[in-house]
């Protein structure tokens, strides 16, 4: 089923950061093979949306985006089609009151699950969830996880945590509530301007060797914590939020036999079983409490520039989504 007439979206006609976006009339899409459309209830807003509007670079797909365009890349909502509650990847277009999707990029919500809580767990927890499928931490070995008050970070020290992880190094910034990340699962808090963090994060691991970094920074925490890796040690870069360059020599690897990986979500998201059985238990772990999910932050539709500045507070550990019907 279509629908006919307009929506409201916010659309950037322009490249530049969010005072670029302003909210207008637009046609609602209609579906072509493979795709459905989403009547779209909240979207995420994620701190890479303002990079995109400025580069046109969609961090999602990796491709430069034209213009009229509007962001927004992780939504929840209800299948017109069907009627049925999805979570969805959709790449662009969520900051809409609908938005196109592919069918093999919606995740069903299990009917007692809020809405709310599904898209804040959606994709990081997807990240986390199958991060560690794919890095399988050794228990007795320290594993650091930087960024740790993001949406990501908080997901990881809790699952990690629930491995029987013995002990878990967060790095965060130096605002970051530590009693919060302890009660995540962190043993122990450093702050990531710690003057020599090389010797600071091999001092936090208490003699056990780190066997794996989880950096979401990149720039010159990437470069600390890669020297302090154990041997065969391996650091996984799954963000770059200092936005900043890291140089590693290669010959600072060898001896040691370190690594250092890259890791991206929408690499991982071919076995859709996996996907489904990941994204499964994550719900279930929230609405049994095992699982805590802070209560995001929401914004309406012609506040984007709001929602924007929030996503880049440092510290934060809730999502910010928008409601595009408010």
């Amino acid at each position: 089923m279509n629908i006919d007439g307009t929506m409201t979206a916010a659309v950037q006609t322009e490249r530049g950061g969010a005072e670029t976006l302003s909210t207008a009339q637009i046609p609602v899409p209609s579906p072509g093979p493979g795709e459905v459309l989403v009547r779209v209830h909240r979207a995420a807003v994620n701190f890479a949306d303002e990079r995109t509007c400025r580069s046109g670079m969609n961090h999602l797909s990796g491709r430069v985006e034209g213009l009229p365009f509007t962001p927004g890349g992780e939504i929840v909502g209800a299948r017109v089609d069907t009627g049925e509650r999805v979570v969805a990847i959709s790449g662009k277009g969520g900051f809409a009151q609908y938005a196109l999707v592919d069918e093999s990029a919606t995740y069903p919500i299990p009917p007692d699950l809020d809405e709310e809580s599904a898209l804040s767990v959606f994709v990081p927890g997807l990240t986390a969830g199958l991060l560690l499928d794919v890095t399988r931490p050794q228990k007795d070995d320290c594993t650091v996880v930087s960024g740790a008050t993001g949406a990501i970070g908080t997901l990881l020290l809790q699952l990690l945590g629930s491995s029987g992880q013995s002990h878990v190094v967060a790095v965060a910034s130096p605002s970051a509530d530590v009693e919060r990340l302890r009660s995540f699962g962190a043993s122990t808090v450093v702050p990531s301007d710690s003057e020599d963090l090389t010797s600071v994060l091999r001092a936090a691991a208490e003699d056990r060797p780190i066997g794996l970094i989880l950096d979401s920074i990149g720039g010159p925490v990437l470069e600390a914590a890669v020297a302090a890796l154990g041997r065969r040690g391996r650091l996984v870069s799954y963000g770059s939020s200092s936005n900043a360059a890291a140089t590693v020599a290669p010959r600072s690897l060898i001896f040691g036999s370190r690594e250092i990986a890259g890791f991206w979500v929408l690499d991982h998201l071919d076995n859709r079983s996996r996907v489904v059985d990941v994204l499964a238990d994550l719900f279930r772990a929230v609405l049994d409490s095992r699982l805590r999910v802070d209560p995001p932050t929401v914004f309406a539709l012609d506040d984007v520039a709001g929602a924007m500045a929030a996503t880049a507070q440092r510290g934060r550990t809730c999502r910010v989504l928008i409601d595009p019907w408010k």
